[in-house]
């Protein structure tokens, strides 16, 4: 039986559903026996010269394209053996057929990772810094006195009070250097020997930011008391009701270098956040609560009275927090002072009396020495200094990036993990267990859904 046989020269890929164009050679060719309309055998009676330049037919009778696998040339006839090329064939049925596309050159999610690409084996590090909130933590730098005044205002006994780097150099002036006991009967020097200034000092904190500019957390200003006395030194009285100075900086984090090819890499594994920021040291944040927001927001709320601060971090300005750590700010300052053996002198000076209504001479110079020897202060200390290295630093978001090796957008896609029309996309396509309802034998529609599901050019 003849039929009219259109033979082309076509260039197309294998996994494609395009069909060619153009009229191509239209010639007459009669079946072979045996044959079948999958993959027939044409024999053609009219001359064909060189037939290698034909490699596709379309056979209108059998409504079907067709690649040619061979030409075999027999006693003067040229003879094609074709093979049904089912994506072309059923184009129009598959484009419009709803799939679960998993991967697509011309639809995908930026969200979704894409573990086709392995990363190279190195990794780059970029340092982000938080400039403003260290220009503004680090301004100034000033203590927290807290002093036994017996007052009932403050907390427990305690007033505190907030002086710069002068004013506490002066405070301690007045302490070592002039008279408060106001005993006009003994010298300045047993005054300070008989009392200590130092034990009415709770603590001393340095911090490294202004406090006394800070009238949020100031009762107002008044002159530092310890125990009975006044030091008519000036400093402002912090209220221990609030008490907490907030500090705060949202930055911007740069994406991965190829964030073009998704924003997954902006998170874990592709990313990983370390921050470091004062004394609360190098905490790792999951970089995957950023895959919606470029921000970082650090915040620091510190208690000036105790010294501790407890640090945030934010996904965006405003957002929830999703890191909270608690940590020192405050750096504790040693006391030194003077203390005495108050019972062990009496019992001396009172030995040496008992010496003299005996009129022991030698008892009595014994007495008066080891009573002198008894007021002599000894030096005593409380507390021990604490570091300011810590705030030298500015506080950063270290970055690492893990890089992927190139990528064939056009061959293999990205994920894309939707419903789609098939013809409402272009280009490479793979679909999860597809499924089709064709007017097609059973060995054509397994041949198009191994391709829907390795991966198919829909052109």
């Amino acid at each position: 039986m003849a039929y009219n046989i259109t033979l082309y020269s076509f260039a197309k890929r294998d996994n494609s559903t395009k069909q060619p164009s153009g009229s191509g050679t239209t010639l007459s060719g009669t079946l072979k026996y045996p044959s079948s309309i999958l993959r027939p055998v044409v024999e053609f009676a009219a001359p064909v010269s060189n037939p290698s330049g034909f490699n596709y037919a379309y056979i209108a009778e059998f409504s079907r394209y067709y690649w040619i696998t061979d030409w075999t040339f027999d006693r003067g006839f040229w003879i094609a053996s074709m093979n049904v090329d089912a994506l072309a064939t059923y184009k129009s049925e598959i484009g419009a057929s709803s799939q679960y596309v998993t991967r697509s050159s011309a639809s995908y999610n930026l969200n979704i990772s894409d573990s086709k690409y392995p990363t190279l084996a190195y990794s780059t590090v970029s340092n982000e810094y938080f400039s403003n909130l260290h220009n503004e933590f680090t301004n100034g730098g000033s203590f927290v006195i807290a002093i036994t005044d017996g007052s009932t205002v403050q907390s427990a006994g305690l007033t505190y009070y907030a002086v710069r780097d002068v004013v506490m150099r002066d405070f301690l002036d007045f302490l070592y250097g002039g008279s408060w006991l106001n005993a006009s009967d003994i010298s300045q020097l047993l005054q300070k020997e008989l009392v200590n200034p130092m034990q009415y000092i709770h603590s001393i904190k340095w911090y490294p930011f202004d406090i006394p500019n800070n009238t949020q957390i100031s009762l107002g200003s008044d002159t530092i008391k310890f125990g009975f006395w006044d030091s008519r030194i000036t400093a402002p009285v912090l209220n221990v009701n609030d008490s907490v100075i907030g500090f705060a900086e949202t930055l911007t984090i740069p994406a991965h270098p190829q964030s073009s090819r998704g924003s997954y890499l902006n998170g874990s594994p592709y990313t990983r956040l370390l921050l470091d920021c004062y004394s609360f040291g190098q905490i790792p944040i999951e970089a995957s609560y950023f895959a919606g927001t470029n921000q970082i927001t650090l915040g620091i709320g510190v208690d000036v009275l105790t010294g501790t601060a407890r640090m945030t971090v934010r996904a965006g300005s405003s957002g929830d927090v999703i890191f909270r750590i608690y940590g020192q700010i405050g750096v504790d300052m040693i006391q030194g002072g003077t203390k005495q053996e108050f019972l062990g002198a009496a019992a001396n000076v009172i030995g040496g009396s008992v010496g003299i209504a005996y009129g022991n001479v030698v008892g009595y110079a014994a007495g008066i020495i080891s009573g002198i020897q008894a007021l002599m202060p000894q030096l005593a200390t409380s507390g021990s200094n604490g570091t300011k290295s810590a705030y030298t630093l500015r506080p950063s978001l270290i970055i690492s990036r893990q890089m992927l090796v190139p990528e064939d957008l056009a061959q293999i896609g990205r994920p894309c993990c939707d419903v789609k029309t098939i013809s409402t996309i272009s280009g490479y396509i793979e679909c999860d267990n597809p499924d089709l309802s064709i007017a097609a034998t059973d060995s054509e529609l397994k041949e198009i859904l191994s391709y829907l599901s390795s991966g198919f050019f829909y052109e």
